[in-house]
C-alpha cells in the first residue's frame, strides 16, 4: 500500500469513533476496478481515490536528468476523477436498485499535498468530483447530515455484502 493511500486508510479508520464507517479496496458488483476507499458518514457516502502528487526530481538520481520534471499531475488526477465519477455512478445505481437513491454519494480525489491544489480544485469542480487534501477530507467527514448511526450501519452491511475485496 502506498504511503498516501495508507494515510487515507488511517484517517478513515480513526474517524470510526466519530461514526464514520469505512471500506477499503473493494470491488463494486460487475466492476473490475477497485474502489480505493468508501466512507459512510452522516452526510452520505464518499467514494475516495488517493493520489500523491510529487515531482520526479525527488526520485531522480542525476542532476539535469530529463526525468527531473514534474509528473503530469493533471493527467493522473484527471484519470482518478474519471474513475471516481464512474464508481459514483455505479454506487448510485446500486443504491437506487434498493430504493436508496436519496442517499448522497460524492466522489473525492484526496491528494497528498496542498501544492497546486487550488488550481486542481477549480479545474475539476465541474466534473462532480472534488479534489481535496487530507485536511479537507477530515473536514468533510465531520459534516453533519441526515444519516443516523443505524442508517450508516445498514449501508455498511449492504455494501459489505455487495462488494468483494480487491486482490
Amino acid at each position: 500500500m502506498r504511503e498516501h493511500d495508507a494515510a487515507v486508510t488511517t484517517l478513515l479508520d480513526a474517524a470510526t469513533s466519530d461514526g464514520v464507517l469505512a471500506l477499503h479496496h473493494q470491488r463494486l458488483p460487475g466492476r473490475r476496478a477497485a474502489v480505493a476507499h468508501l466512507a459512510i458518514t452522516a452526510s452520505g457516502i464518499f467514494v475516495i481515490d488517493a493520489r500523491h502528487l510529487q515531482s520526479r526530481c525527488a526520485a531522480s538520481q542525476e542532476v539535469g536528468d530529463p526525468t527531473d520534471l514534474p509528473y503530469p499531475a493533471d493527467l493522473r488526477v484527471g484519470e482518478a476523477i474519471t474513475r471516481v465519477r464512474s464508481q459514483v455512478a455505479a454506487l448510485r445505481s446500486a443504491l437506487s436498485a434498493i430504493e436508496l437513491a436519496d442517499v448522497q454519494v460524492e466522489g473525492l480525489v484526496c491528494t497528498g499535498s496542498t501544492r497546486r491544489l487550488d488550481s486542481l480544485r477549480q479545474d475539476d469542480e465541474a466534473s462532480g468530483v472534488r479534489v481535496v487534501s487530507l485536511d479537507g477530507l477530515n473536514e468533510l467527514l465531520a459534516v453533519q447530515g441526515p444519516l443516523e448511526g443505524p442508517d450508516r450501519a445498514t449501508l455498511h452491511e449492504f455494501l459489505t455484502a455487495q462488494m468483494s475485496p480487491a486482490a
